[in-house]
């Protein structure tokens, strides 16, 4: 064994025994890991307060060489993420994020990028609370990191520039497909099936998101309730085809969030 310290997100707390927990983590190098930490849950435990859901500590775990559970030695809790624990929307949130990570990720693999664009979108739901907003982006960019990503800025059949006022069509998972194109599309078969119209002002938010991976594009956004209702149809179409179906927590935490979702498109 080896003795490692790192920056880590903890995405998941299961119980491993009566004291002890095993908590899955995405470290600071994009690495996701398991660690036991062993009576966790004793009352004068030095891990006690420590860490919980989608905050972040410094962990020093021994590291295993082969397969199993690395042992977790000290845990130092930095970013607490109180406002989670005061908005019940926005946990809701944050846990299909971390559901969204360990669906798509495996234990032993590294990128950096990874763990920033988690600890950005916690950040966002801890602060800015219940923002739809700032799940789409988070997908939008995740998408992106798995190489999934649409192609929004040009035509995927004849590759000219997408226009700024023109509505276009997302035609398939690749991307998006200008009007004109589209039209030949429809008449090519039964197999040519668009997924969804893409209204210019919905194409140009979706442009932005994915141009950038920082909290400062997505804090301000402030999308209508009809755009927020076609990023949820538009994405969830992405996700679904890239993982098979629909997470089911994806549906509930999106229905959780638009219960506070007030009249004028701002989130309670």
């Amino acid at each position: 064994m080896t003795i490692v310290k790192t920056h880590a997100l903890v995405l998941r707390i299961t119980p491993y025994s009566n004291t002890s927990h095993v908590v899955v983590w995405l470290t600071e190098a994009g690495e996701r890991i398991s660690t036991l930490i062993k009576g966790a849950l004793r009352p004068k435990s030095d891990f006690l307060g420590q860490y919980g859901l989608f905050c972040g500590c410094e962990l020093l775990y021994y590291r295993r060489d082969g397969d199993g559970l690395h042992i977790a030695r000290e845990c130092a809790l930095l970013e607490a993420r109180t406002g989670l624990r005061r908005n019940w929307r926005a946990f809701g949130g944050a846990s299909y994020i971390s559901h969204l990570i360990l669906n798509t990720s495996m234990e032993g693999q590294r990128d950096p990028l990874g763990y920033h664009l988690a600890q950005t979108a916690f950040d966002a739901l801890d602060t800015g609370g219940a923002r739809q907003e700032a799940v789409f982006w988070f997908e939008l960019q995740w998408l992106k990191h798995l190489g999934f990503s649409p192609q929004l800025q040009q035509c995927t059949r004849c590759h000219r520039p997408l226009g700024a006022r023109e509505t276009h069509v997302l035609w398939a998972t690749e991307g998006v497909v200008c009007g004109a194109c589209a039209d030949t599309q429809r008449t090519g078969g039964p197999s040519s099936t668009a997924l969804a119209t893409l209204r210019p002002d919905v194409l140009a938010i979706l442009r932005r998101w994915q141009a950038q991976p920082d909290a400062h594009v997505m804090a301000t956004t402030q999308c209508s309730e009809r755009q927020v209702l076609e990023f949820d149809r538009l994405l969830g179409m992405l996700i679904a085809d890239h993982m098979d179906n629909t997470p089911e927590s994806r549906k509930i935490a999106l229905l959780l969030m638009r219960s506070g979702f007030g009249a004028n498109g701002s989130s309670k």
